[in-house]
């Protein structure tokens, strides 16, 4: 319908500030709402109440929303305001619409940052009952989680499972002698000996006197057949005899199961072998833990030969033994070399067998001297040097036959 033909309506009071519709006519009378937005091209019709009239009429007290032009009108558009009528002023109300919109954008706001603070606090209240329920969890099950963590380098020293922190700390200690260190240390220890005895003693008949016969005393072999008082002058090689009786002294002064007293180890080796032995009990275990306990001590402890503690006790048992045994036989020494050659030399060969009395201690695996039966030491034959076997593994497990590192050597007397 056109705009340009609606005749104004009397008494109609206007709108102030509101624009005007080129060609409608004016509504005479029409009230005016200060602050209204005048609507181009738009034309009133004469004589109809207006839109917002009749909702003044229906719905005392409701506020009006300004119209837009998605209400039905278009700038510079020619259609007819008949098909969207603008409402009128609500009655009783003379101010603007801003205030409700802005109220309402206040409103939203707020209730947006009311449901996004609600949303925090839930997500954090139930991540902080996970964290706890996990740290409960820990607490009770000795450490472990349901969910795996994210993994972090851990520091050796601190620990681990079992199985990385034992292989962590058993790489420190020091590494097993293979089989042929260990075989050329005691060879060359048997040979030292048998040179000893062949350069400075010789095989002669002698009358022992009680002064003799005590002193050799002092150094008889426990794996002879009989006293080394009774051999001597029935034997044609007393040389064999004085071999096998040194090297008994210095076998006996380097094992650890034998008398702490005049040991040439270190005390810490010889003390705690010796009570074992002397109490005769051998606990479930005892062969793997007795191992361990040996390679852990030769690791904890000093180095013996930079020990001089050590070094001191081990020379005046050196120097002991020395003496005694170059005393008991000294009737049989050699005339080509004084009393004090002959001692210096045998001190040395039991400084050296101290050492590899320490290298066989260290070991994980566990060794001995087999002199023989009393059968190997009768009819006239002696064991000089005794047979050296190695008895277990380095896992201290037990061989089912000992290997023989060394072969016992007889001699005939």
């Amino acid at each position: 319908m056109s705009t340009t033909a609606t005749p104004s309506v009397p008494g109609a009071p206007s709108i102030p500030g509101a624009p005007s519709i080129p060609g409608a006519p004016s509504i005479t009378g029409a009230p005016s709402v200060p602050g209204a937005p005048s609507v181009p091209g738009a034309s009133s019709v004469p004589g109809a109440p207006s839109d917002s009239a009749r909702l003044a009429e229906t719905s005392p007290g409701t506020t009006q929303l300004p119209l837009s032009s998605s209400n039905g009108f278009s700038e510079g558009s020619n259609s007819a305001a008949s098909n969207s009528p603008s409402p009128g002023p609500v009655a009783g109300h003379s101010g603007t619409n801003a205030g409700p919109i802005a109220g309402a954008a206040v409103g939203a706001a707020l209730g947006a940052a009311i449901i996004t603070f609600l949303i925090t606090f839930i997500f954090l209240r139930k991540k902080n009952q996970n964290h706890r329920q996990h740290r409960k969890h820990r607490s009770g099950s000795g450490g472990l989680s349901t969910y795996t963590e994210k993994a972090l380098p851990k520091d050796p020293s601190q620990g681990g499972d079992t199985a990385s922190a034992v292989s962590t700390w058993q790489k420190h200690l020091p590494q097993s002698a293979d089989d042929k260190t260990i075989r050329s240390s005691v060879k060359t220890l048997f040979d030292q000996v048998e040179l000893h005895v062949e350069n400075f003693y010789r095989d002669v008949a002698v009358q022992i006197t009680e002064t003799l016969q005590a002193e050799l005393l002092r150094v008889d072999s426990p794996h002879l057949p009989e006293s080394i008082v009774d051999l001597l002058p029935r034997t044609r090689s007393q040389t064999a005899l004085i071999k096998h009786c040194l090297l008994s002294y210095i076998v006996a002064s380097i094992s650890a199961d034998d008398n702490s007293v005049t040991s040439l180890l270190p005390t810490e080796y010889a003390t705690l072998p010796h009570v074992v032995r002397a109490a005769g009990q051998k606990k479930p275990g005892f062969d793997q833990a007795f191992s361990q306990w040996r390679v852990l001590s030769a690791y904890l402890r000093p180095p013996p030969k930079n020990d001089q503690t050590y070094l001191s006790q081990r020379d005046a048992n050196v120097s002991a033994a020395a003496t005694a045994f170059t005393n008991a036989f000294s009737a049989w020494a050699s005339s080509a070399y004084s009393d004090s050659v002959r001692r210096q030399n045998v001190a040395e060969i039991f400084k050296s067998a101290a050492d590899v009395g320490i290298l066989i201690f260290s070991q994980p695996s566990s060794f001995t001297y087999q002199w023989g039966t009393s059968q190997d030491n009768r009819g006239g034959v002696v064991v000089v040097t005794p047979a050296f076997l190695k008895l277990s593994d380095e896992n201290a497990r037990v061989l089912e036959r000992p290997q023989v590192m060394i072969q016992m050597a007889t001699q005939s007397i």
